[in-house]
């Protein structure tokens, strides 16, 4: 195997991630912040430079790299909870456990329930063709 052409081969790929980017990139941001540079102006300089991302996106991925770097393991977070989501009851409400017969859903339920039912054993694709007829 030709090593030198496979790191050539390699040289000339480029990250497909606006992560991949960033990453790329992550000394020069390292070192920007090591000169207390804010982050909001290393965001700008990165992306007038073409990195895509928003700034908040652009933070989280600084605060990603860092806690890889400390723990040297890979870091994916969970998604965050949203303020508007609301716990699920453990028993069911009284609205889920009324009587929805009148329902389209239930109609409709009860009207397949109805056809299988009459057509147990059939080829329901004979049957739908029939139909159709």
């Amino acid at each position: 195997m030709d090593e030198s052409k496979v790191e050539k081969s390699l040289g000339e790929l480029s990250p497909k991630t606006q992560y991949a980017v960033f990453i790329s990139i992550w000394h020069l941001v390292e070192d920007a912040m090591n000169r207390k540079i804010s982050r909001s102006d290393i965001w700008k300089t990165c992306a007038d430079a073409g990195l895509e991302v928003s700034y908040v996106t652009f933070t989280r991925m600084i605060k990603k790299k860092m806690a890889e770097d400390a723990t040297g393991q890979i870091v994916r977070y969970a998604p965050r909870a949203s303020a508007k989501m609301t716990s699920i009851p453990a028993t069911p409400t009284a609205a889920e456990t009324a009587d929805k017969s009148g329902s389209v859903a239930t109609t409709s339920g009860r009207a397949l329930e109805e056809v299988r039912a009459k057509n147990k054993g059939k080829d329901y694709s004979l049957v739908a063709r029939q139909q159709k007829k």
